[in-house]
């Protein structure tokens, strides 16, 4: 494995960068106590580019367009569909954008391939962080984007939350009221999830949930330096420092309160609904996540009886920015289903 420059912080944040959740979010906590008394927020540091353009088919997805699609509580949510071919459907995870799937999408598309990806709701250009922020309302936006897209026999790949988001929706049916014609997903790809950590209970969320809402807590990684070393925990081996400031960037461009409150989603246990679970699944997880560790997403593996796992050496949590490669081959990996 080629070494790589590490990405490196003042002496204060240097064991955050390399601590599990429950200790990560403690030592921000502490952090934001002893800042108690410096300036609030500055300004979003992300600007999200406009990709859109008007529809001349009322609504319908072509190749290469974005579009907005309406969910049930008048939310919008906002989609881009690039390439011909066989579809793919991207989900991103918590406190980002479709933008981080970019690598993917580029290869998938040179490769022949429709690709679907969009911002969910609270996130990048998508509105909705004021609404319901439910495992059940985030399936329902998918189901929409689906129908929206007229996406049929989909690889789906979802990371993190959009990998949570997408097995509820698999383990719910994969919308069973669509009457005609196959199934919107044939096949998924679940990256960095797994079940929940029971040793993160009820006082860990409530400090974690109050981090990601606090104006200390943003105007700190706000800060260069700072912040890279707090988002440092999400890679694994070999980081690269601009998919770091990229993560960071659209931490800080999701709205506090969504950060907040969807840590509750995240905590979703998705075992009760599984017994029925027929769609045929790969795991990725990288060796190195402290979130989803490799033995829950083994444990998670375990209950999908058409699943596979692939654990990937000295990888963190951010797939899609750490190794897009292992997941355009994934995806390929479905093609002859």
């Amino acid at each position: 494995m080629r070494e790589l420059t590490r990405i490196t912080a003042d002496k204060p944040s240097s064991a955050l960068a390399r601590s599990p959740l429950p200790r990560c979010l403690a030592r921000i906590a502490t952090v934001t106590a002893a800042a108690a008394m410096l300036p609030k927020t500055v300004g979003m540091l992300a600007t999200r580019a406009n990709h859109r353009r008007s529809s001349p088919t009322g609504g319908r997805a072509l190749p290469n367009e974005s579009l907005v699609v309406a969910a049930a509580d008048g939310a919008t949510l906002a989609v881009t569909v690039e390439g011909t071919g066989p579809p793919v459907v991207l989900l991103h995870g918590w406190a980002a954008d479709r933008s981080i799937w970019d690598a993917v999408a580029d290869s998938l598309v040179e490769a022949g391939l429709r690709v679907v990806r969009y911002d969910m709701r609270g996130h990048g250009r998508s509105t909705g962080e004021t609404g319901d922020l439910s495992i059940k309302q985030l399936v329902d936006d998918l189901r929409r984007v689906l129908d929206a897209t007229g996406v049929q026999g989909a690889v789906a790949v979802g990371h993190s939350l959009g990998s949570l988001t997408l097995l509820a929706h698999l383990a719910a049916g994969d919308v069973p009221d669509r009457a005609v014609g196959p199934a919107p997903i044939r096949a998924a790809v679940l990256a960095s999830a797994g079940l929940p950590d029971p040793a993160v209970g009820p006082r860990a969320a409530a400090v974690a949930a109050w981090a990601m809402r606090s104006p200390t807590v943003e105007w700190l990684i706000a800060r260069p330096t700072i912040g890279l070393a707090l988002m440092d925990p999400f890679s694994g081996a070999d980081r690269i420092a601009a998919h770091v400031e990229a993560q960071r960037a659209a931490f800080l461009a999701t709205p506090p309160d969504v950060r907040s409150r969807l840590l509750a989603t995240i905590a979703y246990d998705p075992t009760p609904s599984l017994s029925a679970y027929e769609t045929p699944t790969l795991l990725l997880v990288g060796s190195n996540d402290r979130f989803a560790v490799p033995a829950r997403v083994r444990q998670l593996a375990a209950l999908l009886p058409p699943a596979r796992i692939e654990v990937i050496e000295g990888r963190g949590h951010n797939l899609p920015y750490e190794v897009p490669e292992r997941i355009v081959a994934a995806v390929h990996s479905f093609a002859t289903l």
